[in-house]
């Protein structure tokens, strides 16, 4: 009763939409199976798969909910002296500790290390991470908020950069990634800074200008300034 209810209600909204939108989700739909039938435990996208993807975009608004892309994965590093963005499509354990000692390697490391459960923690890492005199803080299971600073953060890499763009490959991503960041430190402000950026911006009067749009990030931002004409 409940899967004949499920269909019925899925033809009533489906009656609902445009044609239009029904003959792109067809096409989203077929392209995926076209995909899927090429016979590889993880397919890999094509730059005409990407192309179509690039205009489905464009050309219809429900194309996210279609879209299931396998990206390699970027790790943010901070220290002292600033930060180190690398995407790493496999990052291991090893490559976790490799870069864990890059980041004291001049520089006297903190007291504690506040990490999650995740594996890339592996027995590599903690005995690097006890080499440096390292405490290891784990969060609980499954509880995120223990760690807000980073999960704020990847919130707003997602909801301010990569939920609205397409990526292509592991450089693209890298790019994307760095005009964001460059983004985040110089213009963007954060209440948390009294709304000023992490590189602190000079405030301007009234008089300095007319205020001019500034795109960042490919447009997806925008950074404001008064501008004398």
């Amino acid at each position: 009763m409940i899967r004949w209810l499920t269909l019925v209600l899925r033809l009533a909204v489906a009656g609902l939409k445009s044609r239009r939108n029904l003959v792109l989700e067809n096409l989203a739909l077929r392209h995926q199976l076209l995909v899927l039938s090429r016979g590889s435990k993880r397919p890999r996208l094509t730059p005409l798969d990407r192309a179509l993807w690039a205009w489905l975009a464009h050309a219809w608004d429900g194309w996210k909910t279609w879209l299931c892309l396998v990206q390699p994965g970027p790790v943010i590093q901070w220290h002292r002296a600033g930060y180190r963005l690398y995407v790493v499509e496999r990052p291991s354990a090893g490559w976790a500790a490799q870069q864990l000692r890059e980041a004291f390697a001049f520089t006297s490391p903190p007291k504690c290390l506040l990490r999650d459960r995740d594996g890339i923690y592996g027995g590599e890492f903690q005995r690097r991470a006890e080499a440096l005199g390292l405490e290891e803080v784990r969060i609980a299971p499954r509880s995120p908020w223990q760690s807000p600073y980073v999960e704020r953060l990847i919130g707003s890499v997602r909801r301010e950069c990569l939920d609205h763009a397409i990526v292509l490959n592991q450089a693209h991503l890298h790019r994307l990634l760095k005009s964001y960041f460059a983004y985040y430190h110089r213009s963007r402000t954060h209440l948390g800074l009294d709304k000023d950026a992490p590189e602190p911006r000079p405030a301007q009067a009234p008089g300095e200008g007319k205020i001019v749009t500034v795109p960042q990030v490919g447009g997806l931002r925008h950074r404001y300034e008064r501008l004398v004409a």
